[in-house]
Parts: structure tokens; C-alpha cells; sequence
């Protein structure tokens, strides 16, 4: 039960090996525009850099305590730098792993707060 997989488990694992790059193309590139769309979108004074290799923003949003303010402020959920350690008290932590239109709902939320 433990350290092994089940047939399911296998079976999917091979399908998504036979027919799995269609898929990952689609989103490998939604994940590719969403990044840049937070780029472009985010309010002058908000740090970020295109990540290269993941579906997280790391958002510089200048001060500590904003993932709170804009859980509430926003109703948009961001994890709060500290969590990542000393350095991450000014920034919050974006999932854009989502939908164009969720991301587009997202960002609506956050320009005026941040």
C-alpha cells in the first residue's frame, strides 16, 4: 500500500507518457502568458520579475502585513513573504496557475489595493 503504486496509478502515468503533450503544451504556454500578464498589469511600485521556471509571482508590494489587507481589502488569498523566511516581509506570493479569466478577476481585485 505504502511505496508502491497502484494500477491506477500506473495506468495514468502511462497515458499521460502516450498523450499527455498536447496538454502540456497548452499549459506550459497559459502559464507562460499569465506570467506576463502580471507583468503587465501590476501597479507602478510593485516589484516582480518574470519567474523562468514556475507558476509563482513573487510580488515586492513594499511594506510587511499586505497579505493580510488584501485577503481582506481585495478578498484575493497571497501568501505572506515571512512564511519564505528573512527577506520575504515585504512581499506576498501569487499562484497564477489558473485561468486567463480567474488571473484577469485576480488582478482587478488587487491593482487598487496594492
Amino acid at each position: 500500500m505504502y511505496g508502491s503504486a497502484n494500477l491506477f496509478g500506473v495506468e495514468a502515468t502511462v497515458a499521460a507518457w502516450r498523450h499527455g503533450d498536447a496538454w502540456l503544451a497548452e499549459t506550459v504556454a497559459l502559464l507562460d502568458r499569465n506570467r506576463h500578464t502580471i507583468a503587465e498589469r501590476l501597479p507602478a511600485g510593485v516589484g516582480y520579475r518574470i519567474p523562468e521556471a514556475t507558476y509563482l509571482a513573487w510580488l515586492d508590494v513594499g511594506r510587511p502585513g499586505m497579505a493580510e489587507v488584501i485577503e481582506r481589502e481585495a478578498r484575493v488569498r497571497l501568501n505572506d513573504g515571512v512564511a519564505f523566511g528573512p527577506g520575504g516581509e515585504h512581499h506576498v506570493r501569487l499562484n497564477f496557475a489558473t485561468t486567463e479569466a480567474i488571473l484577469d478577476e485576480v488582478l482587478n481585485r488587487l491593482t487598487p489595493v496594492l
